[in-house]
């Protein structure tokens, strides 16, 4: 992460792909050794994201209890990449993540909002 990532992302999203690190894949995965990484591993920690991965907190007690899709499938991309250099340094012979079934997003229709008076288009 602070080797690689760090040179090539914003502040913002090195600041966001830390809170995924430790609130999300350290306790997860942080057990298993590289090599030994799984597409299994991963897939667990998908569902467990999708199900129950929003961290507690204030903000979020309204909120469902699990992850959204683009979050999920965000912190696989970071994994992807992160696995992409693993392969490519020679750490592990493949990217376990190419194993993984991701959550569909879903695509919302979009919601034209006209103003409430017509006449004020003119």
């Amino acid at each position: 992460m602070e080797n690689y990532a760090k040179l090539q992302v914003r502040p913002s999203s090195h600041k966001t792909y830390q809170g995924f690190i430790e609130n999300h894949i350290k306790p997860a995965l942080g057990d298993i050794p590289l090599e030994k990484l799984t597409a299994m591993n991963l897939q667990r920690l998908y569902k467990h994201l999708l199900e129950s991965g929003r961290v507690e907190c204030t903000e979020s007690r309204s909120k469902p209890k699990g992850l959204s899709v683009k979050t999920v499938r965000n912190i696989n991309q970071m994994i992807s990449s992160a696995l992409n250099c693993a392969v490519e340094q020679r750490l592990i012979p493949r990217n376990p993540t190419k194993g993984c079934v991701l959550p569909k997003l879903e695509r919302k229709e979009m919601k034209i909002l006209l103003p409430e008076n017509p006449m004020s288009l003119n």
